[in-house]
């Protein structure tokens, strides 16, 4: 693989973990956990792809961060999964102490 393919996959994944942070402090909740998921997958394509890469630890940490994000929302909302953006209407956080 080319460093051009890596350089993309690092954008890529940069760009989904922006959009759920930015999801996750607007309240949008669904499309964060959304965005923290697509960030994953990129970057365990990026772990797959180039075993031997020198940022592969970071981004196992990544990873775990991202996980235990959505399980957090996932318990602030009340449910066991987040559906994708789009499913299932809004939610209220109305009921929410």
């Amino acid at each position: 693989m080319s460093s051009t393919s890596l350089t993309y996959l690092e954008g890529l994944a940069r760009n989904y973990a922006i959009k759920a942070v930015m999801s996750d402090r607007e309240g949008n909740y669904a499309d964060a956990v959304a965005y923290y998921r697509r960030a994953i997958e990129v970057l365990e394509k990026i772990i797959q792809m180039y075993p031997d890469h020198s940022l592969n630890n970071i981004y196992r940490q990544w990873i775990g961060e991202y996980r235990r994000r959505i399980s957090e929302i996932e318990v602030l909302l009340g449910r066991a999964k987040v559906p994708a953006s789009g499913e299932g209407g809004q939610d209220s956080l109305d009921d929410v102490d």
